[in-house]
């Protein structure tokens, strides 16, 4: 029998991201003339290796202490809506689509038995699904 593997890691919710790069955007606006900050830069505001801020960012995960920096380093709470357990390794090559696996992980963890995917051919509906 194969031991269960135990995990830390964490990853934002689709409102935690858009909580937090919404934010991440006023202070940009507020403080750099709207121009954005480059990974190095948020490491700097943040205090974590910009690594670490990709990790947060990207959805690939991390653990809660170092999301919780990234939320109080822009005056945020973070709550425990805001992020869940990462359960699997999402495909490397499957890039910007963190908010609708987010969403669809939501569905399924609050029950859903049926989730509908609908988009025109070629966008990557069966690589999403695998995806959550």
């Amino acid at each position: 029998m194969n031991p269960q593997r135990r995990t830390r890691a964490r990853v934002l919710t689709a409102e935690g991201l858009t909580k937090l790069c919404n934010r991440i955007r006023e202070q940009e606006i507020k403080d750099n003339f709207g121009r954005k900050y480059t990974r190095e830069e948020l490491g700097e505001l943040i205090g974590l290796d910009p690594g670490t801020i990709g990790a947060v960012l990207d959805c690939r995960g991390s653990d809660r202490s170092s999301i919780n920096r990234c939320f109080t380093a822009f005056g945020l709470t973070l709550q425990d809506s805001d992020h869940v357990g990462k359960t699997q390794d999402i495909d490397v090559n499957f890039v910007g689509r963190a908010a609708a696996i987010a969403d669809l992980n939501k569905l399924v963890r609050q029950g859903a038995k049926v989730i509908v995917i609908q988009a025109e051919g070629g966008v990557g509906k069966t690589t999403l699904a695998c995806n959550t």
